[in-house]
């Protein structure tokens, strides 16, 4: 089952949108808090060892990125069932100096519910919290995120933007590398839209909404601007989703 305790909301649209530059993560740079310009998995303070993340890819079977094009050929793909995806993933980010420093709530790998692409697992306690500014930045990296590899049964979307087998995980997986995102999450009680509304039968919980920001290569100055690339993915056929993304 669903921990209520452990999930919250993602506004994606249908409310003003933070500002991109500078970016919600923009105070970080100060010297009290992070101190640098980028929060990358190279720049995190406390560094996910070698030889945990070997020894986590041991026994997963080994994916080729054939001829997609632009694909990390420096990067090696794994692939396994979900159940043993989700356990690797949590112990390869479970990091001393980092995990007990996180919120409570984010610790642990969430199925991202409701989110109409191909990417299916999220961590987010392998990053920094700043609990006096409601903001919390997780980098991608090693074992952060779980593609699928193939069509998930009653797909969100109609399952639009999957593939039959691992192409559409593949082709996220081969941006995410490339742009080394870094995710923040602006924190609040309060959610703004059609889409995050809380029914009169859900619980309370802290921290229940937030607003995401990417930061390509760990940017905190300047965040994506979504909104500028949707024609460019229109033009390119891509199925892109709105709404919300309930975090489980």
């Amino acid at each position: 089952g669903i921990d209520p305790e452990k999930a919250f909301c993602l506004a994606m649209h249908g409310k003003t949108v933070l500002p991109t530059d500078p970016a919600a993560t923009a105070v970080l740079t100060a010297p009290e808090y992070f101190g640098d310009k980028n929060l990358a998995w190279w720049t995190m303070p406390v560094q996910q060892p070698l030889d945990l993340l070997q020894k986590q890819s041991e026994g997963l079977s080994s994916l080729e990125w054939g001829d997609l094009e632009d694909s990390p050929s420096w990067a090696t793909l794994k692939s396994g069932s979900a159940a043993d995806v989700i356990d690797r993933m949590f112990k390869a980010t479970k990091i001393d100096g980092v995990f007990e420093k996180m919120p409570e709530k984010m610790r642990g790998v969430f199925w991202m519910k409701g989110n109409g692409l191909a990417e299916e697992l999220t961590v987010a306690h392998y990053g920094q919290y700043y609990p006096e500014e409601d903001l919390m930045v997780v980098p991608q990296a090693p074992f952060s995120w779980a593609w699928p590899g193939g069509k998930p049964k009653k797909a969100p979307l109609f399952g639009g933007a999957y593939s039959d087998g691992f192409f559409a995980g593949k082709k996220n997986a081969r941006n995410f590398i490339n742009w080394v995102p870094s995710f923040s999450y602006k924190w609040s009680d309060i959610c703004e839209g059609k889409h995050c509304k809380r029914q009169w039968w859900q619980k309370k919980t802290a921290m229940p909404f937030a607003d995401m920001q990417v930061g390509l290569l760990g940017n905190l100055p300047k965040a994506l601007n979504i909104g500028s690339m949707i024609k460019q993915a229109l033009e390119a056929g891509a199925f892109l989703p709105a709404g919300a993304v309930t975090e489980e």
